[in-house]
């Protein structure tokens, strides 16, 4: 998600009540120990590398299976939630019908300024702790992927480099790539 735009009244809230606000409010939010975050749209280059990165993935899961999703609604604990970027969900993690209920296998964050302590301090040990595998934190600004597994480790992708993935076997996406220049 983009800058934080600001809280709303709705405080207290449970991951539940949380996903009976109207759409329009849940369209950019997280919860965040029962309050109501609403983020601002984000940024040129971070829907620039956001796409990029679709494409890139998207013969990948056609070919794998599962399912890739934009902004889907993660429940961390039971008054926590994050909506990262993107997010891929292996064959076995997808529902027959209906939301989402199993944490994705992969989350992807594009930082923001505003955003960028809590999706580097918070998020991550709270995916992880919901059942996330894999976490990347794309930095447009500083032209690098931070690829996280669930022991903490971690491997930092700059431009030059060609990312790789433990989790998603056989995907490779030069960094050059994802994040492209737009000066």
């Amino acid at each position: 998600m983009s800058a934080t735009a600001g809280t709303t009244d709705h405080l207290g809230l449970t991951w539940e009540a949380f996903l009976e606000l109207p759409e329009a409010l849940l369209k950019h939010a997280e919860l965040h120990d029962g309050e109501v975050v609403e983020m601002a749209s984000p940024a040129r280059p971070h829907q620039l590398a956001l796409i990029n990165l679709i494409m890139a993935l998207g013969s990948w899961v056609r070919e794998r299976g599962g399912e890739m999703v934009t902004d889907p609604h993660v429940k961390i604990a039971a008054r926590t939630g994050y909506q990262p970027d993107l997010a891929w969900y292996a064959p076995d993690r997808v529902p027959a019908s209906g939301y989402w209920t199993r944490a994705p296998n992969l989350v992807v964050e594009i930082l923001s300024p505003s955003t960028r302590r809590v999706d580097l301090v918070g998020k991550p040990t709270g995916y992880f702790n919901a059942g996330v595998e894999e976490m990347w934190i794309i930095d447009v600004d500083e032209r690098s992927v931070v690829v996280f597994g669930p022991a903490s480790s971690s491997e930092v992708f700059e431009r030059g480099d060609t990312i790789v993935s433990p989790l998603l076997a056989g995907f490779s996406l030069p960094v050059d790539e994802l994040i492209v220049v737009t000066e």
